[in-house]
């Protein structure tokens, strides 16, 4: 099974902070959404949700 993270670095009192998270379905088509897009509309959700149904029914 794959995994999907999304890794995010913030900055606070003068210190970068790196957060990783493990996404779950949902948070993974959003995150491949604003990776096509550059934002989360329905259209980025449509097309990230047909490229992660394609890539879930490819892996056996």
């Amino acid at each position: 099974m794959d995994h999907h993270y999304s890794v995010n670095k913030i900055t606070e009192k003068g210190r970068t902070i790196t957060k990783i998270e493990k996404l779950e379905e949902e948070a993974r088509i959003e995150e491949i959404a604003r990776l096509l897009s550059g934002e989360t509309d329905e259209v980025a959700r449509v097309h990230a949700a047909a490229l992660f149904a394609k890539q879930k029914g490819s892996n056996p």
